[in-house]
């Protein structure tokens, strides 16, 4: 049941430093990153004391995403999941990265590889985070990361980092609002803010 509640551990009317708009979104993303949940059930409880108008359409945001990344997301149930580590010197910030290939093996040489980075703050304030992939994972071609927000398009150059152990690895660093959801295209098109991929993989 998304409320306020499950966030700020308060049962008060609209906490004044709550964020409706985007709490419930970031909940719902939270249980897919961590339980691997695609699939939820929501029920406004008392709205709009714990609901209200703002939280059902940042769930309704939560439900169309899901849906247009349903084959990337399914894919990473059944498959082995490409890994990434996030980290942020302010606090709790998690992330998982969906690729529109089945499996993880050598990524396509024809330039259609995509995936989909998914990040969520759990922070009350603006956040650097820095996302670790492994190199071998993601084509080199790849070289930037092209965010999917509506109003707020921009890309991140991708930089690569070497392992004490001597791996390679990609690098993205950004910034993230307050306990929000932010979502970033790995592709070398770049394909619009449009969630997903722009042209999926042929299977």
């Amino acid at each position: 049941m998304q409320g306020f509640y499950t966030v700020y551990n308060t049962h008060s009317s609209r906490p004044p430093f709550s964020l409706p708009q985007q709490d419930q979104e970031s909940l719902a993303w939270a249980s897919t990153l961590t339980a691997a949940m695609p699939y939820q059930v929501a029920f406004a409880l008392e709205p709009p004391k714990y609901s209200g108008p703002q939280g059902i359409a940042a769930f309704g945001r939560f439900a169309r995403a899901a849906e247009v990344m349903k084959g990337m997301v399914l894919n990473d149930l059944a498959a082995t999941q490409l890994s990434v580590n996030v980290s942020s010197p302010t606090g709790p910030i998690i992330a998982r990265i969906y690729s529109d290939q089945p499996s993880v093996s050598a990524p396509p040489a024809n330039r259609t590889w995509c995936a989909v980075l998914v990040v969520v703050s759990g922070q009350g304030n603006f956040s650097k985070f820095k996302a670790v992939m492994d190199r071998e994972a993601v084509p080199g071609y790849v070289a930037h990361a092209f965010t999917m927000l509506p109003f707020s398009a921009y890309s991140v150059t991708l930089a690569n980092a070497t392992s004490d152990g001597g791996g390679e690895s990609v690098v993205l660093e950004d910034y993230i609002a307050p306990n929000a959801v932010s979502f970033y295209r790995l592709s070398a098109l770049q394909g619009g803010n449009a969630l997903g991929c722009p042209h999926p993989r042929p299977r």
